[in-house]
């Protein structure tokens, strides 16, 4: 079976991301500049472009270039650690579904327009734990996602800058949803995922290159889907909801197909046989 490798990919320049983000951990937090090019020509980019991609993290401050015996490379960032933590769960673990009868956090922001940057930075932290903008600095989840939320404004706001509350909203449910979320875009995004995703299942023997690259391409695809999600109660989301399908298929690849996918990379970027 052919591998569609970049093929429809969304964003196929933050691939570097998803490939640093899953294997750094695995490689002793630090990727020579030649193995990243030579994974990232692997799963579809071409050199140039590759090399491009990677200095585009390096200016946004994700990547922080480092030699290490005479050999240019490059490791996380602080803020690229951080980006990590704050989305691992919703992207590896089993999806966790708020329920209607448990209300709402909502939450307002006020922080000064001279602070720009920390505006941009909680508004980002904000978007990435999947919260729904209703405009005026108001922000809107399903009730779970209180700890997570907390946690990220405890990190970058000041006190009395942010306000967090339970809530219940008094209208249909459906159409606060529908207002505060990009509904058909999550479908687009789920079923595009789905199918270049399912047929992968049928397959039962994977040599190493394979699984690295079926694996980081799903991983890369399906990423953002519980980011953009945080959990909306079902009974108010359009039947079927394509993002529980696609989490369930996600999460069958990720148990077939890790473990070979990083004793590649680790082989790789050791010298050793990849295959």
């Amino acid at each position: 079976m052919r591998i569609d490798r970049l093929g429809s990919l969304e964003r196929p320049r933050r691939l570097p991301a998803t490939l640093l983000g899953q294997y750094a951990g695995h490689v002793g937090d630090w990727f020579r500049l030649q193995h990243q090019v030579q994974l990232l020509v692997l799963l579809g980019m071409h050199d140039r472009a590759a090399r491009s991609a990677i200095r585009r993290m390096t200016d946004a401050g994700l990547l922080e270039p480092e030699r290490r015996d005479g050999q240019a490379g490059h490791r996380l960032t602080e803020l690229a650690r951080q980006r990590i933590a704050d989305s691992v769960e919703q992207i590896f673990g089993r999806p966790t579904r708020g329920a209607l009868q448990d209300g709402w956090l909502l939450v307002s922001v006020s922080v000064p327009e001279r602070e720009r940057e920390r505006r941009h930075q909680l508004r980002s932290r904000l978007e990435r734990l999947g919260l729904g903008g209703l405009g005026n600095g108001l922000w809107v989840g399903p009730a779970h996602r209180r700890p997570a939320v907390q946690a990220a404004v405890i990190a970058v706001a000041h006190p009395g800058e942010v306000d967090l509350f339970h809530a219940a909203y008094l209208g249909p449910a459906k159409a606060l949803v529908a207002r505060a979320w990009d509904l058909e875009g999550m479908q687009r995004q789920a079923r595009a995922f789905l199918e270049q995703a399912r047929p992968l299942l049928r397959r039962r023997r994977w040599d190493g290159e394979g699984a690295f690259v079926a694996y980081t391409l799903s991983l890369h695809r399906w990423r953002m889907l519980p980011v953009l999600d945080p959990g909306l109660p079902l009974d108010a989301l359009p039947r079927p909801w394509a993002t529980e399908q696609a989490a369930e298929v996600f999460l069958e690849l990720r148990d077939r197909l890790e473990a070979t996918a990083v004793d590649f990379v680790v082989a790789l970027t050791s010298g050793g046989d990849p295959s």
